[in-house]
């Protein structure tokens, strides 16, 4: 199977500051790393459209080597990023979490910031 990207990235945008996704994404372009961002495509969704995962981003996730997971606080309520996360699992490429603001212990326990009770 083909590969168009090495890596996907999946963040929550209101989460992650955009220097430090757009400093990423650079740097693995300078090294000749094909990284996907929602950004490349103009794919960025406005206010009130971050319901449900647009089709073309599944095809990136299922087209890429690899993906990096950025787990934040408010991943867990963000309808497209666990349907991201859902299509990067089904996949079965490699995925890299990053945990930003939260503990790796709060991911797998739900507890902390993303507890969903």
């Amino acid at each position: 199977m083909e590969r168009n990207w090495d890596v996907f990235l999946s963040y929550r945008r209101k989460d992650i500051p955009q220097e430090f996704v757009k400093r990423l994404y650079n740097e693995f372009s300078a090294k000749k790393i094909r990284a996907f961002r929602d950004d490349d495509e103009g794919l960025h969704l406005q206010k009130g459209e971050n319901d449900k995962i647009c089709p073309s981003l599944t095809v990136h996730i299922k087209y890429s080597a690899a993906s990096i997971v950025f787990f934040s606080e408010k991943y867990v309520t963000s309808r497209r990023c666990l349907e991201e996360l859902d299509q990067i699992l089904v996949s079965g490429r490699l995925l890299l979490p990053v945990f930003y603001n939260v503990q790796p212990t709060d991911v797998r326990h739900q507890t902390g910031p993303l507890q969903l009770g």
